[in-house]
């Protein structure tokens, strides 16, 4: 249970952190200055802090220079590329995972299969090989607590 003490004169009353704005609030809590910010509370609960808009690109033109699909970053994060239909359809957990980070400044575009999906760069792939090996270290500290 995620929960912090809030003493009075009269007794101490557990409460419950239920999302971010709680976690960020409660006394022995730890704000993350990562993108979007987290918080971690005094039992090791994390909330990412919910972002409000979804970042739209610009269109994508094809061949003969007609507007073909637009690309759409969606998810909570940010760490999904879909079609703008599917984007404006999904809804995801707020869940955060350090590679998300990588997904901030790549490029969210349609690929030559002419579906939506993040084009591979090498500063991505170095980025995303990067951010996994940090959360699996993170996972394993976790399971060894």
């Amino acid at each position: 249970m995620n929960t912090y003490t809030e003493k009075s004169a009269e007794r101490e009353k557990p409460i419950l952190i239920k999302n971010f704005s709680e976690c960020e609030n409660a006394q022995d809590s730890v704000i993350l200055e990562s993108y979007p910010r987290q918080c971690i509370t005094s039992e090791g609960v994390r909330f990412v802090e919910p972002q409000k808009d979804i970042e739209k690109e610009e269109p994508i033109f094809d061949q003969d220079g007609d507007t073909g699909a637009s690309c759409l970053r969606a998810g909570c994060s940010g760490q999904l590329c879909l079609d703008e239909e599917t984007a404006k359809q999904i809804s995801t957990s707020c869940q955060w995972k350090e590679e998300y980070e990588c997904y901030q400044s790549a490029r969210c575009e349609l690929q030559s299969d002419n579906s939506c999906g993040w084009t591979q760069s090498d500063e991505l792939q170095e980025c995303l090989n990067s951010k996994r090996q940090i959360e699996k270290q993170f996972e394993k500290s976790q399971a060894q607590d």
